[in-house]
């Protein structure tokens, strides 16, 4: 096993920050040296195993919490059964370094069990982001699989009751969006959004389903003036 691990060794608690290790694949090793030499958590080991299993399970459960990267080529090497089986949820995440990122692919990635799906040609900035993404338990999928992920998970009896305006606001949620950041994607007042997000959270409490959006604040019991946009 090749390792860069800072000013740490094994052994040693890492608070709060995943390690990162690859498969045996140099294109891959090489980015993840650039990644981490141009960061500032110093702290992030760094590791390269082999193509198997019993290697990295041991080194996953050397390194817990971690960020497993591998290239789609190499994803039938990856244990899934066994990494289930010996650690908590999302302990390891599985980032997929693929060719082909279109939604019915990236979705297909998620349902294997991985929590992020990166180009090859995406370049170190992204993997960056991407890996901090993922650092964070969140997921790196694109907008729209997410959007569909987070729809699916919602009965279709709740759904149907959305306006138009409601499924716009609820869409933009699921991707993590604060009531801001709606507010300035849909051109309406912040005031609008978190009333909205009141009538949605409302929605889906009748149908046994609780939903809330960033940050959680007192919302008005009657719209704005705005709230018809």
């Amino acid at each position: 096993m090749e390792v860069i691990d800072g000013q740490h060794a094994f052994g040693v608690q890492l608070s709060r920050t995943r390690s990162v290790v690859c498969l045996d694949a140099e294109c891959i090793w090489q980015s993840l040296i650039s990644v981490h030499r141009g960061t500032s958590e110093t702290s992030r080991i760094v590791a390269r195993v082999e193509k198997v299993t019993e290697q990295i399970v041991q080194t996953c459960q050397r390194l817990v919490p971690v960020i497993l990267v591998v290239k789609e080529d190499d994803l039938g090497c990856v244990p899934f059964k066994e990494l289930r089986d010996n650690f908590v949820r999302r302990e390891v995440q599985v980032l997929v370094v693929a060719s082909d990122t279109r939604e019915s692919t990236c979705e297909y990635f998620f349902n294997q069990g991985c929590a992020g799906v990166i180009r090859k040609d995406a370049g170190v900035a992204v993997l960056r982001s991407s890996l901090d993404a993922l650092g964070r338990g969140e997921l790196w999928l694109p907008r729209r699989v997410l959007s569909k992920l987070a729809l699916d998970a919602i009965p279709n009896s709740g759904i149907r009751r959305l306006t138009p305006r409601e499924e716009s606001i609820y869409q933009l949620m699921a991707t993590g969006y604060s009531n801001q950041q709606i507010a300035d994607t849909l051109f309406i007042s912040r005031e609008t959004v978190r009333w909205h997000v009141r009538s949605i959270n409302s929605k889906f409490g009748s149908a046994g389903v609780s939903f809330r959006s960033k940050p959680s604040q007192t919302e008005p019991t009657t719209p704005p003036e705005s709230a018809g946009t």
